[in-house]
């Protein structure tokens, strides 16, 4: 072989090598083994450094919503600081409309802390809202320079199926919210209460079954199911946090979450008895689950790769979870994709909303594909 030849070939190798990292990103050796897609995700909203949790739903007219935190603002002259929830309408190329505001929601005396919550619109048009928020209270000797941190998980709802949460009785206040706990507040004390709050996709006795994770150093997921209008004792199905409800093509129960070596589920055929936590193989070394079924198939998406410039992968499986497709390659790059939230809607098409971070900076985008391109 020629110097020549040698030269070219290797030139041909390093430009290969360059296109791929240019193209996974340089965190390959903690990534899966994966498929690639071409997608081009567009950005709703830059919202500095506190844009998060976004949530996607479907409308009992077919339409697609989109809900995220907008960042935390000290309420007049409180110490505490507010977060405003707004939602809108999505189309093809952005948000349609204005997006309307859904409620005014306490986040504490410190801007950083976690605010969870989920929305899901049930068959009457009726969008149900899930939060857990945190409240701050002194201890009663303040020398000890402490807050104790208690968290409630309420639900309300909106009945005309507008993006409207109010009290008929003062139509400038957010909706009521029942509160879960308010019967057990010995699940309270022993797990801190609630870290993370979920909706499955159904309405039982007037009010959405609640999946949540504790606050308590376990970290574990926990079910709440309504029992005749009122809140049954919670359950605890697993260790683990992020937990990620859904029903299967056949009406089961499944929850994944976030387990030490990746993703894991538990699932039920009736709500009462589970299944013991068993892992998805595809999703493996990913946190964050965010789960949907649609067209004939479970949709699961994650974040997985370095804090600093992970990327979101997505599998679906045509038989309710018993095998999955190869993980295909969502998003790459230098930036950091997390917080992702799955939705197929009535044309089988695939939205992905997340959260992208670049250094200290947070910004929501969303990308869609045709369910067929899987």
């Amino acid at each position: 072989m020629t110097l020549k030849r040698l030269l070219v070939g290797m030139g041909a190798l390093l430009g290969a090598a360059f296109a791929y990292f240019a193209v996974t990103g340089s965190h390959s050796d903690s990534a899966p083994a994966h498929h690639e897609f071409a997608l081009r995700p567009y950005c709703i909203e830059e919202a500095g450094t506190s844009a998060g949790v976004p949530r996607l739903w479907a409308g009992a007219e077919g339409a697609v919503y989109l809900a995220w935190l907008q960042p935390p603002r000290r309420a007049g002259e409180s110490r505490m600081f507010t977060s405003k929830l707004y939602a809108a309408a999505l189309r093809e190329s952005g948000i349609q409309g204005a997006p309307a505001a859904l409620a005014s929601l306490t986040v504490g005396e410190t801007p950083d802390l976690a605010m969870s919550y989920d929305a899901v619109e049930d068959t009457a048009g009726t969008i149900w809202m899930a939060r857990a928020s945190l409240e701050h209270r002194w201890w009663l000797d303040r020398t000890m320079g402490r807050a104790r941190m208690s968290t409630k998980v309420a639900v309300g709802h909106a009945d005309d199926g507008a993006l409207e949460f109010r009290r008929q009785t003062d139509p400038g206040k957010p909706v009521w919210w029942r509160e879960v706990f308010a019967g057990n507040p010995s699940f309270m004390k022993e797990t801190g209460g609630a870290a993370t709050v979920r909706l499955f996709p159904q309405v039982a006795a007037g009010v959405p079954w609640v999946v949540g994770q504790t606050r308590d150093p376990a970290y574990r997921v926990f079910l709440v199911v309504p029992l005749a209008g009122k809140w049954g004792i919670p359950r605890i199905l697993a260790e683990g946090t992020a937990p990620a409800p859904v029903l299967d093509s056949a009406g089961r129960y499944h929850v994944f979450f976030e387990a030490p070596r990746g993703i894991s589920r538990v699932l039920s055929k009736d709500g009462e008895k589970w299944s013991k936590p068993a892992a998805v193989p595809a999703a493996g070394g990913g946190r964050q689950p965010a789960v949907t079924f649609g067209a004939g198939r479970l949709w699961l998406v994650w974040s997985a790769g370095a804090d600093k410039s992970a990327d979101l992968y997505l599998a679906s499986s045509k038989d309710d979870g018993a095998t999955w497709t190869t993980p295909r390659l969502l998003t790459s790059g230098r930036t950091a994709d997390s917080e992702p939230s799955i939705l197929v809607d009535k044309d089988d098409t695939v939205w992905v909303a997340f959260i992208r971070r670049d250094d200290d900076k947070k910004g929501l985008w969303v990308l869609h594909f045709p369910a067929a391109q899987q």
